[in-house]
């Protein structure tokens, strides 16, 4: 038998459950997501296996629970009191916070807050406040089908149940592994990627607590251990092994390093410190990053003031009120005649009541665990919204007017030096004539030959293919170009939308069918593209885009140009500046991973973020005239030089 008071050495693993994640959310996740000022001298990319440890650790406790409940109200109610409460407020702390900072990406409506309070946001079709919260619906589900079997009487003999979840699991595994997929509501409904973890810790109290057979207990450890790795994890695999061995050891109390004060202080916060560090962490670093101080420096402040936002959380919200709620819900069951402990937590009770099957009076349980089961899983969704592709408004591309854009040949002209010929411009509002705009009446000017519809016309600002009425950066480059040297002709082909994201150029989207039908019109007319330019990342900055999304989703761009022929280089610009500065993040991603970059062709364009002010920018983020014509003379350097060559370093 187990202590059945608090488990010290349990709490104390917690501790380093809720530590392993937030040191792989400040330093691998953050690297990925935002990328830190400097490199770090280290990093614990294995951290987020702490959730699978806090897996095993609730698989373990939920039983205990289980035996101290007198009746599944008492249940239900032990989990709500304790998840809920602290975790309404640290939603409300975390959006309200980072709305009020404006945190790109963690920016909510109203409507987003009140729907994650449901701890389920994702199946109402809203994204989470925090995404270090998908693991709470998992717990949720976990409590539902504990709720279902306890009443169905399957938890009596636990093993039969653990055997079945790792059974489940092993064969979708294997299954997936020739080439028979599981629909995925199935395998979120019978939770086949997590099962075996709950169930080694289930199978442990099982052991420590009601006896179950070391033989019989070595079976089911070995089975969910091959489960796990089945799923092609071994490293997955090796921690279920460590894992089981420190919950072993924690409930034998042979771990005192376990029993520090300090390791059980944390573990005791260990779920409002888990609430709080990754959204509000990330926002101190990246504050502390753009003041100057140290990657490494940041992530210790960081991480400090987060353990102490969780002692202030479970001192001021934690604790009290689900004493105050449980203290409530005594002296309700009492007052209706029900025998109910003075302390819920004062040790298991394992007893018939624990154990019996389901009757008539269980049935509003069995149906209700059933039911949330099944909403889960997907099996019920609140939205489902089919992709829209038609264009916006605002997206409407300025077509050819025969009156001003008269048809010229398309033959490459221009000086003998190598110089681009053909340019490729892709990218938003400040690629998409929407600069300062042109002073009326517009007579004279600089003009174009660019390709749209198909043809090559003669064309001053705005530009077609493009979606503003304001001018331009290419006629402003092609001035700088003739500047330099008379005889040079470039050729444009600008294809450019504002208030794009990188992801409607790669993915299904309408943006992403203009850019496929004008490659394959490019094709068709025979030109031949020697440079790509590309003017955009205003909405990825805002809209809080990872650094790691953004680079994959150049990469395609990259594969989508090559499919289609051109296999010019591409220069992109860094251009993330619109009205506030955002996180600084792509920029960062850019520089850090040039080298990269360049082995696929994609090579640094001009740093037009450091044109800022009033009078480069006529409304904090289109170029005014001024802003236009310096970001043009950046543009003419990187087009006039010869494209970098490609080394094998660079890969």
């Amino acid at each position: 038998m187990i202590d059945t008071g608090r488990l010290s050495q349990l709490d104390g693993l917690r501790a380093v459950a809720a530590m392993s994640v937030v040191g792989f959310h400040y330093t691998a996740r953050y690297d990925t997501a935002l990328v830190h000022a400097q490199p770090l001298p280290f990093s614990l990319p294995w951290g987020h296996l702490g959730v699978e440890l806090f897996f095993v650790i609730s698989g373990f406790v939920i039983l205990m629970t289980v035996d101290r409940a007198r009746s599944p109200a008492d249940f239900v109610f032990s989990r709500v009191s304790r998840l809920f409460p602290t975790y309404w407020v640290a939603v409300l702390l975390t959006a309200l916070t980072l709305r009020a900072v404006q945190m790109p990406g963690f920016e909510r409506t109203a409507f987003d807050i009140v729907v994650n309070l449901t701890m389920v946001p994702n199946q109402f079709g809203v994204a989470s406040i925090d995404g270090a919260y998908w693991s709470l619906g998992i717990e949720l589900m976990f409590y539902a089908w504990v709720l279902l079997l306890w009443r169905l009487g399957a938890l009596r003999r636990p093993a039969l149940a653990i055997a079945a979840a790792c059974a489940v699991s092993l064969a979708a595994n294997l299954s997936e592994q020739v080439g028979l997929r599981w629909p995925s509501a199935v395998k979120t409904l019978w939770m086949t990627q997590w099962s075996p973890w709950f169930a080694l810790g289930a199978t442990l109290y099982a052991h420590h607590a009601r006896g179950l057979p070391a033989r019989v207990t070595l079976g089911l450890v070995v089975l969910a251990v091959v489960a796990i790795a089945s799923a092609g994890q071994p490293v997955a695999a090796v921690l279920a092994v460590v894992a089981c061995l420190l919950v072993h050891g924690a409930a034998r109390g042979s771990l005192p390093i376990l029993g520090i004060r300090p390791l059980v202080a944390i573990g005791r916060v260990s779920y409002p410190l888990y609430l709080v560090h990754q959204a509000l962490g990330w926002w101190v670093i990246v504050s502390l990053q753009q003041a100057g101080v140290p990657a490494l420096g940041s992530i210790m402040i960081a991480a400090s003031l987060a353990i102490a936002a969780a002692f202030l959380l479970n001192r001021v919200v934690e604790e009290p009120v689900m004493a105050a709620l449980r203290t409530g819900w005594r002296r309700t069951r009492a007052t209706r005649g029900i025998r109910l402990r003075t302390r819920p937590d004062a040790g298991p009770d394992i007893g018939p009541s624990n154990g019996r099957g389901a009757g008539p009076s269980e049935l509003p349980w069995v149906v209700g665990a059933a039911a949330v089961l099944l909403s889960l899983s997907g099996g019920v969704t609140v939205a489902s919204v089919l992709r829209d592709r038609t264009p916006l408004p605002h997206e409407a591309i300025r077509a050819v007017d025969p009156a001003r854009h008269p048809t010229v040949p398309c033959e490459e002209a221009g000086a003998a030096g190598g110089a681009a010929r053909v340019i490729l411009v892709l990218g938003q509002s400040n690629a998409a004539s929407h600069a300062a705009p042109i002073p009326p009446p517009a007579t004279g000017g600089t003009t174009l030959r660019v390709f749209a519809e198909g043809r090559c016309v003669e064309s001053g600002d705005p530009l077609p293919g493009t979606t503003g009425g304001g001018s331009s950066l290419w006629t402003a480059v092609q001035e700088e170009a003739a500047a330099v040297d008379a005889s040079v002709r470039l050729t444009w082909a600008p294809l450019a939308v504002g208030a794009t994201a990188i992801a409607r150029w790669v993915g299904p989207d309408p943006v992403n069918d203009r850019l496929i039908a004008y490659l394959r019109s490019l094709r068709e007319a025979g030109l031949r593209i020697d440079r790509v330019v590309w003017q955009q990342g205003e909405s990825d900055a805002r809209d809080g885009t990872e650094a790691a999304v953004y680079l994959q989703a150049l990469h395609s761009l990259r594969a989508l140009l090559d499919a289609h022929g051109v296999t010019a280089p591409m220069h992109v610009a860094r251009s993330t500046f619109c009205r506030r500065a955002g996180t600084g993040a792509i920029g960062r991603a850019l520089t850090r991973h040039e080298a990269s970059l360049a082995a696929a062709r994609i090579l640094p364009g001009p740093d037009t973020d450091a044109l800022l002010g009033a009078a480069s920018r006529r409304d904090a983020c289109h170029f005014t005239d001024e802003g236009r014509r310096r970001a043009a003379r950046l543009w003419h350097d990187v087009l006039a030089a010869p494209p970098r060559p490609v080394t094998a370093g660079g890969r």
